[in-house]
């Protein structure tokens, strides 16, 4: 609270803000497939389009031996369990198919996650060459799907499943699907149980929302005192920041401070941690849990610009922009 009062006294109100909180996690999306069927998935070629493959609901590791209880009584597999054959050796060059989500609405600028059970038996289990099994995710109306996660390594059936939960990085909330995807990439050595999901969980799993807060304090006017941030401020996206006037230009992250810098007004709201030259950058969010709730600030300046410092304390006239608060959520 103390900390919040300082803030508000330094800075002021700020001119343009949004949302930094979301409901604190929720569920968005959840699938067991006890109904005998794939639930709310479709079979998919790897392109995305619907297609017969050999997904399908499945009770049995292999004949009349059940899979693991925590599972219930089905799951979906990658098989050919319902013809009586429990692997994937069709004898084509190789094979492949996905189960794909409906469509999940979720908040804007929302961390998400997902989460699933799974057993799995395939060929190169520890390198993943072979055999192999992704966790896709995409924004609706994004062309492709991108990796959340690849499951390498065997968790046989009918043992106590393992249990994967991912961040969906590159997805920065609003409308999303998911998909389960396998491909053998070759004919040879086929001859595996293959790979079981179920008890799958997306969630909204953060009480932050990603979010910007614009606060007029700069000094010189407009374009002098502009800056605009855009992008998606989650996991996984790329956020930037461009300042009103190029000239002479220069930017920096920091901690918020108010030192006072002239008889203008001009001020120092944002501490030099960082400086970089140029009227924008942009910024790489990794796809770490740790950063969700992360806050940085971000000042720039125009050196010789009119309308601001007129030359003290650096001896050529300034200006400074406003000072944008970036939350990452």
């Amino acid at each position: 609270m103390r900390r919040t009062m300082r803030l508000a006294a330094i800075l002021g109100a700020p001119a343009l803000a949004f949302p930094t909180t979301a409901p604190a996690q929720i569920v968005v999306f959840s699938e067991t497939f006890e109904g005998a069927s794939l639930g709310a998935y479709v079979e998919t070629d790897a392109d995305g389009v619907p297609a017969a493959t050999l997904w399908h609901a499945e009770s049995d590791c292999e004949y009349l031996v059940p899979i693991p209880p925590s599972m219930g009584t089905y799951a979906a597999a990658y098989n050919q369990g319902d013809l009586g054959f429990y692997d994937y050796a069709t004898g084509a060059a190789g094979n492949a198919g996905a189960i794909e989500s409906p469509l999940i609405a979720s908040p804007a600028n929302a961390s998400l996650s997902l989460s699933f059970d799974y057993a799995k038996e395939t060929e190169s289990a520890g390198a993943g060459s072979f055999d192999q099994c992704f966790v896709e995710a995409k924004s609706e109306g994004a062309a492709s799907y991108g990796v959340v996660a690849q499951v390498i390594g065997n968790a046989a059936c009918p043992s106590a499943p393992s249990t994967l939960t991912a961040v969906v990085c590159g997805v920065p909330g609003g409308p999303w699907r998911h998909r389960f995807r396998f491909d053998t990439l070759d004919e040879m050595l086929n001859g595996y149980r293959g790979w079981y999901v179920d008890n799958v969980v997306a969630t909204q799993n953060s009480s932050t929302a990603g979010g910007f807060t614009v606060y007029a304090v700069g000094c010189g006017g407009a374009p002098f005192s502009t800056m605009t941030p855009s992008g998606d401020p989650v996991l996984g996206g790329t956020v930037s920041f461009t300042m009103g006037e190029a000239a002479n230009s220069f930017m920096w992250l920091g901690l918020p401070v108010g030192i006072p810098l002239c008889a203008e007004g001009c001020r120092l709201n944002a501490s030099l941690s960082a400086i970089t030259f140029g009227p924008s950058f942009s910024v790489d969010i990794p796809c770490a849990p740790a950063l969700v709730g992360v806050t940085i600030w971000v000042q720039g300046g125009n050196v010789f610009a009119p309308g601001g410092c007129a030359s003290a304390p650096f001896s050529v006239p300034f200006t400074l922009t406003d000072m944008v608060q970036t939350v990452i959520g």
